[in-house]
């Protein structure tokens, strides 16, 4: 029995180990979303001045409009996505640990 623990604890280890490493790399990729997203950031202040500058031009500012909307919309769609996977992997981790919890009483 002893050594069926030890190999359980041993497989959960394991994947723990495994889930930390995705969870690294899933911080990695919410970190280069934020670094992605002040470039977003600077490059909506920069169209915004392009747009004022153009407005006293009388330049028709709609496709200045439809690229901000689609990098905006990529954007929420990226942060949404890894905001799911990080939480999706906390939870496993959660679980990891109730289990090796359960395990060692």
């Amino acid at each position: 029995m002893n050594e069926k623990q030890n190999e359980t604890q041993h497989c959960l280890h394991e994947e723990v180990v495994y889930l930390k490493e995705q969870l690294a790399a899933q911080k990695c990729m919410l970190s280069d979303a934020l670094a992605y997203s002040n470039e977003l950031q600077k490059e909506v202040a920069h169209l915004k001045e392009q747009l004022s500058l153009h407005q006293s031009k009388l330049i028709d500012t709609e496709s200045y409009s439809k690229k901000l909307e689609e990098k905006l919309s990529q954007l929420a769609y990226l942060i949404k996505t890894l905001n799911s996977q990080v939480a999706e992997i906390g939870n496993t981790l959660q679980n990891l640990d109730d289990c090796i919890d359960k395990a060692e009483d």
